[in-house]
């Protein structure tokens, strides 16, 4: 009950907050925009991970996601480690990073990478990207691209009254800006 009534409160306060702020806006749609910090989507990715993947030959691993950088192309760059496993072979053990826009589902409330595509690759401590053929790095797009779809790089809580409240989720100035309005 007590739940319940905290939400009823805090909703009569945000509605009464932005009816003040339209009075003052002369009409405009209200709304105000917080930042989500690249720490703020490391924890919640670091929940996530590590996640396997079962390909045609070996299974692969991607764990350790962290942030690198939002860059002004607007495209979030996302580091993972991972390990391959064949049968009877050694693991291989590597570094890729990941870069991509976001996409936002408002019924999931959730972040996703839009079109992430691997800019990087590091195997055995050895950076390789040149020398990989496009049939490889087709396959490790196309596990990424999977992966991404999937699992959201940050998620608002589903239980929280402010995620009906979202208009908009976009990239400015190296940080993911989240627009709330009515």
């Amino acid at each position: 009950m007590r739940k319940y009534l905290n939400k009823v409160i805090f909703f009569l306060l945000f509605s009464m907050f932005f009816s003040i702020f339209a009075c003052v806006q002369g009409g405009k749609s209200p709304s105000f925009e917080v930042s989500l910090s690249p720490q703020m989507i490391n924890a919640f990715l670091k929940k996530q991970f590590p996640i396997s993947e079962q390909l045609k030959v070996g299974r692969i691993t991607l764990k350790d996601p962290e942030v690198a950088s939002i860059d002004e192309n607007e495209k979030i760059n996302l580091g993972l480690g991972f390990d391959y496993k064949i049968p009877l072979l050694p693991a291989v053990d590597g570094k890729v990073l990941v870069a991509g826009g976001i996409r936002y589902n408002p019924e999931k409330l959730a972040i996703y990478l839009k079109d992430p595509e691997i800019k990087d690759l590091e195997i055995m401590k050895k950076n390789l990207p040149s020398l990989l053929s496009a049939e490889t790095k087709r396959i490790l797009n196309s596990v990424v691209s999977a992966v991404f779809n999937q699992i959201p790089i940050y998620r608002f809580d589903p239980n929280s009254i402010y995620g009906r409240f979202i208009k908009d989720v976009r990239i400015e100035n190296g940080k993911i800006v989240v627009r709330f309005g009515i």
